[in-house]
């Protein structure tokens, strides 16, 4: 169990993790003349929490004596990323805003950020409460563009390329898509994809 864990979870405290038998009287119980026993543990089991294992006992003939179900309790913590204060939208993230705190893994979110440099110096995606675990949709990357910018837009078709200035219509990080305004043809507001500060693809 404790290798199926570090296995599913690899950022797990490993000297945190606990298993204990709730049904221990299924266990007491066991034919005392077995030779051997096994736990048939399911290759898609998540073993944090409370999990159901069926344990079958064998005689020394390796005929199965006994199949009963283990209730087995799994406990483990890792480290989360918490909001120190509230954060608000397109705010920037930085050391004094946040604390790294060893906490239960039951019950917390599977997507929560775990490492500072995934978080330092992003920008906040919506608001965040003072005390909550940040999470990805909650992050993401600084923009490189930002409304009301003038960039270069790309746009190629059939072998030829075109280059003329957009007027950027919302803030956008590396490779997201973004509205642009152009004067140049008959759609005025079009989509492009950020390659740099300077730089978008149109998407037509």
């Amino acid at each position: 169990m404790t290798d199926r864990l570090i296995e599913q979870f690899p950022h797990v405290i490993t000297s945190s993790i606990s298993i204990e038998f709730v049904n221990r009287n299924a266990i007491s119980k066991l034919p005392r003349s077995f030779a051997r026993f096994k736990f048939d543990i399911r290759p898609d089991i998540r073993p944090l929490g409370r999990t159901i294992i069926p344990l079958q006992v064998y005689d020394d003939q390796d005929m199965l004596m006994d199949d009963r179900q283990i209730v087995v309790k799994v406990r483990a913590k890792s480290h989360y990323i918490r909001a120190k204060r509230h954060l608000n939208k397109g705010e920037i993230i930085s050391l004094e805003d946040i604390s790294m705190q060893a906490m239960d893994m039951h019950g917390k979110p599977y997507n929560s950020k775990r490492k500072l440099e995934d978080v330092i110096d992003k920008q906040v995606a919506t608001f965040v409460s003072s005390g909550t675990i940040l999470t990805d949709y909650m992050v993401k990357p600084q923009p490189l563009v930002r409304k009301d910018d003038w960039v270069e837009a790309i746009y190629s078709s059939g072998g030829v390329e075109l280059s003329f200035k957009v007027r950027v219509l919302e803030d956008g990080a590396f490779k997201e898509m973004v509205r642009v305004e152009s004067t140049v043809g008959d759609q005025n507001i079009l989509q492009g994809k950020v390659i740099n500060e300077k730089t978008v693809y149109i998407n037509r």
